[in-house]
């Protein structure tokens, strides 16, 4: 008797494990590209070539926490940038640090990429 119940109990828990995990892949977070060069003083410390970049990231702003906020150079800088519309921070498109601020903040605050 136990052991049938505990049979019955394994497959259970396989089969919400899988659907768990199928579950999880089709959930798609939305993303953002461009073609841009580098604008920020991490790439230039890094010593990044000033060359065109295609970079691809998270449609996320790591400073208020909200998907499907960021925008391709609405500021119309050369290098370009990516600007969230709801708080304003300005991301570089190259390495997705955040461009304004302290030390503290340009390295806490960075977007991820794809």
């Amino acid at each position: 008797m136990y052991l049938i119940f505990i049979v019955f109990l394994i497959i259970g828990i396989s089969f919400v494990t899988a659907t768990s995990d199928v579950d999880a892949a089709k959930i798609k977070k939305p993303t953002i590209k461009m073609k841009a060069k580098p604008s920020c003083r991490t790439c230039y410390i890094n010593k990044v070539k000033y060359k065109w970049f295609n970079v691809k990231f998270y449609d996320y702003c790591p400073h208020c926490k909200k998907y499907n906020t960021l925008r391709e150079n609405p500021k119309g800088v050369p290098e370009k940038e990516f600007t969230c519309r709801k708080c304003g921070a300005d991301y570089c498109a190259v390495c997705g640090h955040d461009k304004h601020g302290s030390y503290k903040t340009h390295k806490k605050y960075k977007l991820i990429r794809v």
